[in-house]
């Protein structure tokens, strides 16, 4: 049940985060493209960070009670890094948005959650 929610949890993340440069720019090749190359939509190809470069950390650790996950994007050319945490609240909404919605449905939904994401610098790392 856990990976369920970091699933949910990385594609709501994926669906918020879109890069200029990318391959894909209409919300529509955006589903197409993470159904294409991850079997599915709401993947990390949209943050245009991976973990293999250092630049998208996912915690080891459970997260806290309150949260749903947490993550760390880094940015390639300044070093700089912003934590991304979603509340646990959005736990429940998420899983409804999951089983209610088709790919286009989520992608919409999650662009116009308001507050979805906590976004903090991370210092000294």
């Amino acid at each position: 049940m856990r990976s369920v929610y970091r699933h949910v949890f990385i594609a709501a993340l994926a669906a918020t985060f879109m890069p200029a440069g990318a391959y894909a720019e209409t919300p529509e090749e955006w589903v197409k493209l993470g159904t294409r190359v991850h079997g599915g939509f709401g993947v990390m190809i949209a943050t245009a960070a991976s973990p293999g470069q250092g630049t998208l950390q996912i915690a080891s650790e459970a997260a806290p009670p309150d949260l749903l996950g947490s993550m760390i994007i880094r940015s390639k050319k300044t070093g700089a890094a912003l934590r991304y945490t979603v509340s646990d609240e959005w736990r429940s909404k998420l899983l409804d948005w999951n089983r209610a919605y088709d790919p286009m449905g989520r992608y919409d939904v999650v662009m116009k959650a308001e507050n979805l994401f906590n976004v903090t610098p991370v210092q000294g790392q």
